[in-house]
């Protein structure tokens, strides 16, 4: 059986995030989704929890705080 992939799911829309949680979840139950409200939440969670590299980033472009296009540009000081 495949490993798990650490899918990070980053939308100011709850009902966005629950549509694609229920999307992956019947296609991939194995994986394992990381919800965030925006960047910086992201990156909150990424520092707080030391979950290892993300697989798939699903990014909401247009959302408060740090929007899409910021976090994309902040994830190099990622990799």
């Amino acid at each position: 059986m495949e490993q798990p992939k650490h899918v990070y799911l980053i939308d100011d829309d709850p009902d966005d995030r629950y549509l694609v949680c229920e999307a992956f979840t019947l296609v991939r139950p194995q994986d394992n989704i990381i919800e965030a409200i925006n960047g910086h939440h992201f990156f909150e969670i990424l520092d707080v929890n030391k979950v290892s590299v993300p697989s798939l980033i699903i990014l909401d472009v247009n959302m408060p705080g740090m929007n899409g296009l910021e976090t994309l540009n902040g994830l190099d000081r990622l990799f």
